[in-house]
């Protein structure tokens, strides 16, 4: 039984679908839980037991409804899903909480499944190290009281034993790593890896030292006298010819749902979900130090329950309205973030132009922030006046560095340490970071929809390019899962087409949305490795797959010490069709970060991305019937 399953059993069968929801009283399906609602969650939980001394409530969310059943428009009973670890039991447990009726409606136990990070692992950790005697004489040898030490616990991903069930960690403290069996509560293998020792250490890094800011530049003010051009009701967005709603899960933070644009006074569905699915995060690192690092941080601690959310004055300009959360953290302390996501109008720049006649556009920009440890990380969904969406990966923060002997590098991008030296005595490693985006993409409804690759090619010189200079594109269905997973070409200038079959425009050519890649990054984990296996998602810059309620996550439900081939991998094994469905495009955004000295001790922001840009949908340029400038609209 998967969370739909569980859904299905209060929600009842699944209704037609139709392009567009009739408006419903109270909280719309897809809203994410409110303060009220979780405290209402937690108490259920409770008061049936489920939490108890024995047990730790690893999340709470909302229980997403089937697509069909939201896309009818019928009423949908609120629900919530809860995930609980017995430690004792070493058992995970799936709870489906009717909140209309104020009952549990459903349970099921996940056999072979790790929960996310908690707290309760962090405390073990520190239990079991401090009475391992091969710890403490390590510790010891390297001149450090090992009573005087707190180890936070690492989750172990592939480098535990194959096929282990039991809830495993790793601790790191003095250059000793500790590997550990939480549920059987015992170190199993410790290793003196090098690296640090006593009072080694990387210098925090400050702003309030004499001289650390420059001059200011001459105020800059962005005013918009006349109010803003969108409108927020609860979730709901409204903006020129956009409309969309916020969503938001533990998970995968920010989700954009039901997104339509309105041209000829029809709203024309874009997408019906849109949200960053997994991030995965390995560093390459060779020998026993830092090897190990590589975190999911969506799948592993969770975006929106384990990192910071709440946004700072430097996420957003002056004349952008917040938009608040609450949120369940690691913790399980319910917290409100009055500035959860922020919305903002900017300048788009030329919009389009020819002599003296053209138009500058707006933008909407909705953004989002969270920092996981070390790592911020944001999100800028961009609307613009055309018709395209754009999404920006924002990376900052402060890189995984660690101290070194070395205060010269006389051949810093060539030499065999795997890193760079980016500060006298700190050195920073060579990663990658690979985002997975799930883009249930519905141009002009869920059904029926078609993914065509477009690769545009130089015939050989002949009859058919006489004078060398032609240039042919090529179109090929991606009709099959197997067929659909694909890479960049360059070479070709690929990209990709959403249609649908039955929708024309009036140039008689089905309308469609392109997906158009920006930078990106092939993984170095080699093939084969449990490394790469577990993270199979990553081999592909585009999967495509038919719309199934149960498959929200690429690298599965439950990654912390995952089997590998979980997720994309196990579910396109059917090679289902994809002609005529109602499909979901998953685009994988990799970047290789080869640290600078510049990036030290604070990195500046590296942006990346991809755009949604419609293609044959609305026929002339949409942006045509833009306003002249120096016109706007009055109070």
């Amino acid at each position: 039984m998967n969370r739909s399953m569980l859904a299905l059993m209060l929600l009842g069968c699944s209704a037609p679908l139709t392009a567009q929801s009739p408006a419903r009283p109270g909280p719309h399906p897809l809203d994410p839980l409110s303060r009220r609602e979780l405290e209402q969650a937690v108490s259920l939980l409770k008061q049936n037991r489920v939490v108890n001394d024995a047990t730790v409530l690893v999340s709470v969310a909302l229980s997403e409804p089937p697509k069909a059943r939201v896309l009818s428009g019928a009423a949908i009973p609120r629900s919530a899903l809860a995930v609980v670890y017995d430690y004792g039991a070493n058992r995970t447990s799936e709870i489906l909480i009717d909140l209309d009726q104020s009952r549990v409606a459903g349970s099921k136990v996940v056999t072979g499944v790790q929960p996310m990070f908690m707290p309760r692992d962090n405390e073990r950790a520190n239990e079991i190290v401090r009475r391992d005697s091969t710890w403490r004489t390590l510790l010891r040898a390297r001149g450090v009281n090992p009573d005087t030490v707190t180890v936070g616990g690492y989750p172990i991903g592939v480098h535990g034993p194959a096929g282990a069930t039991d809830r495993m960690a790793m601790v790191w403290a003095a250059g000793i790593k500790a590997y550990l069996n939480l549920t059987q509560g015992r170190v199993y293998r410790t290793v003196d890896a090098g690296g640090p020792g006593p009072g080694e250490a990387v210098s925090p890094y400050r702003t309030d030292s004499p001289g650390a800011t420059r001059p200011p530049l001459p105020e800059l003010i962005v005013s918009q006298p006349n109010g803003r051009g969108f409108q927020l009701s609860g979730h709901e967005v409204t903006w020129d010819n956009w409309r969309f709603r916020i969503g938001l899960a533990p998970r995968g933070g920010l989700a954009l749902y039901q997104v339509g644009y309105q041209l000829g006074g029809a709203l024309r569905p874009v997408l019906y979900k849109a949200s960053l699915a997994e991030l995965w995060v390995p560093y390459g690192d060779r020998g026993q130090h830092d090897f190990y690092l590589n975190a999911y941080d969506a799948g592993e601690v969770g975006i929106a329950r384990y990192g910071d959310i709440a946004m700072s004055p430097a996420d957003c300009p002056s004349q952008a309205e917040f938009v608040p959360a609450t949120v369940m953290t690691f913790t399980g302390e319910i917290k409100d973030v009055e500035r959860a996501f922020c919305l903002y109008e900017r300048d788009g720049g030329t919009a389009w132009r020819h002599g003296e006649d053209g138009r500058r556009q707006r933008q909407l920009v909705l953004s989002s922030v969270f920092r996981v440890d070390n790592y911020d990380y944001g999100t800028n969904w961009i609307f613009s006046q055309d018709g395209s969406l754009e999404l920006e990966v924002v990376l900052t923060g402060m890189m995984n560095a660690r101290p070194t002997q070395r205060t010269t590098q006389s051949q810093p991008w060539a030499d065999s340490s795997y890193s760079t030296l980016v500060a006298p005595r700190v050195e920073a490693m060579y990663h990658q970071h690979f985002f997975s985006f799930r883009l249930d993409l519905d141009v002009g409804g869920p059904s029926p929809n078609s993914v065509v690759e477009m690769n545009a090619v130089s015939p050989p010189k002949g009859p058919a390019n006489p004078h060398g200079n032609a240039i042919m594109l090529r179109e090929s269905v991606l009709a099959t899962e197997a067929g659909a997973q694909r890479d960049l070409n360059l070479a070709s200038h690929r990209f990709w087409r959403v249609l649908n079959t039955d929708v024309h425009n009036g140039l008689g050519q089905p309308i469609g949305y392109a997906l158009l890649p920006g930078e990106n990054a092939v993984p170095y984990a080699q093939p084969g490795t449990r490394l790469l296996e577990r993270s199979g998602y990553a081999k592909h810059h585009l999967w495509v797959t038919p719309y199934d309620d149960a498959e929200q996550h690429p690298a599965g439900d439950y990654v912390y010490q995952s089997a590998p081939g979980q997720g994309l991998p196990a579910w396109t094994r059917r090679n289902r069709s994809l002609r005529n469905t109602d499909v979901v495009a998953w685009y994988t955004l990799g970047i290789t970060h080869i640290p600078r000295p510049e990036d030290w001790p604070i990195m500046p922001v590296h942006r990346a991305g991809f755009k949604l840009v419609p293609f044959g949908s609305f026929g002339p340029n949409p942006a045509l019937d833009l306003p002249k400038p120096g016109e706007i609209a009055r109070p």
